[in-house]
C-alpha cells in the first residue's frame, strides 16, 4: 500500500512540475529578448551594420535597412 501511494505521489509531482503556467504572450517575449540579445549593431566606415550570432560559431552580418546612406535628402523617410 505504502508503495501505491508512493509512486501516486511522485506521478502527481512529476505531472504538476510539468505543466507550463506561461502564457503565449509571455514565451513570445522572452524569444524575442533571446533573439534580440544575439544582435549587435555597429558602424564600419560610416555605414550601420548588424551582426547575428548564432550557435556557437555561427556568424552572419548585414548592412542596417535604418543606415544613413537609404535615406532620402530632405525627405521624412
Amino acid at each position: 500500500m505504502k508503495t501505491k501511494l508512493f509512486v501516486a505521489a511522485v506521478l502527481t509531482l512529476i505531472l504538476a512540475s510539468c505543466t507550463s503556467t506561461a502564457t503565449h504572450e509571455d514565451r513570445q517575449k522572452m524569444q524575442d529578448e533571446e533573439c534580440a540579445s544575439r544582435i549587435t549593431k555597429f558602424n564600419y566606415e560610416g555605414h550601420s551594420y548588424l551582426l547575428y550570432r548564432y550557435g556557437k560559431e555561427g556568424v552572419g552580418i548585414a548592412h542596417d535597412a535604418n543606415c544613413q546612406c537609404y535615406r532620402i535628402p530632405d525627405s521624412d523617410y
